[in-house]
């Protein structure tokens, strides 16, 4: 049996990556970023996101996905100047690992000494529903430690009422584009504005998701009062050196970091568009995940 390469090497070569999307406050100011895995070949389209997760999963390399992911995402924090901007992780439906969260959670922080407050856990309804029974106590365990936990695509299924009561929550994230399926814009607008007052009465974080580029639709969303926007019109597909070029302080990234996350053969133009899944066919060429249990070096 050929052995696999051990995932550090697969990602020493530039084939892993971060890809990171921007989470903005009305005046631009990024606030949070959402850290997305990105596997890049020159012989094949690049795959993120779900697409990556599902290839994981496909070898039975999730669960080491979910952890480079996380120690990547720390590093990123930890590695950026200023320290308002967070970093947020996503945790897929039918994908995450629940047992032993917090500890791999705990551990990734140590790692980095990044402060838990910047790290934050999303997942949607669907998480929860197909995840195992120890994921709610870990993402409990892990809220603890000062990590915020966010529910993404947020009104799409129970009450916000019903799902604070099964997990404290810190941010929801609103998509946009399914407050408007009827292509009624003002009612969408109607309804988005009472989400931010209720959640703002309990003490949530709102994101608006699925901000287009046009300035006026951006006006619109900013009026409601949520106080943070993501989507096509925000900055996003970002490279660790693109996202340092925001920021308003100079930003020194480790360059051993740098070589890691944005490789070569990693990177992606800013205006190259997002991989849809009905659009990426698994490569051939697509690296097996490393020896369950190999280490992943700070």
């Amino acid at each position: 049996m050929e052995a696999q390469p051990d995932f550090d090497d697969v990602v020493a070569q530039g084939v892993f990556s971060l890809r990171l999307d921007a989470a903005c406050a009305p005046d631009g100011r990024i606030d949070l970023v959402h850290a997305l895995p990105a596997w890049s070949h020159p012989d094949h389209a690049t795959v993120r996101g779900l697409d990556l997760w599902g290839f994981a999963e496909r070898q039975g390399r999730a669960a080491e996905l979910q952890t480079w992911l996380l120690h990547e995402a720390c590093r990123t924090a930890a590695a950026l100047p200023d320290e308002r901007v967070g970093v947020a992780v996503s945790l897929p439906a039918g994908l995450v690992t629940g047992e032993g969260l917090a500890a791999e959670v705990g551990a990734a922080l140590a790692a980095s000494a990044v402060s838990p407050s910047r790290l934050v856990l999303s997942f949607t309804e669907e998480t929860l529903l197909t995840g195992s029974a120890a994921l709610v106590p870990e993402l409990e365990a892990v809220r603890r430690t000062g990590v915020r936990l966010c529910l993404d695509n947020y009104g799409m299924g129970h009450s916000l009422f019903a799902l604070l009561a099964r997990v404290g929550l810190d941010v929801v994230r609103v998509d946009l584009n399914a407050l408007s399926t009827r292509d009624d814009t003002a009612r969408a607008l109607e309804v988005l504005t009472a989400m931010v007052r209720t959640n703002s009465d309990f003490g949530l974080t709102t994101i608006a998701g699925g901000v287009g580029t046009s300035a006026e639709a951006r006006d619109a969303v900013v009026a409601t009062g949520v106080p943070l926007l993501h989507g096509r019109g925000e900055p996003h597909d970002l490279t660790v050196d693109a996202l340092v070029a925001l920021l308003p302080a100079p930003c020194r990234v480790d360059h051993r970091l740098r070589a890691r996350l944005d490789g070569a053969s990693c990177r992606v133009p800013r205006t190259q568009p997002m991989i849809n899944s009905t659009d990426a066919d698994e490569p051939s060429g697509f690296p097996p995940f490393p020896v369950a249990g190999s280490p992943i070096r700070a």
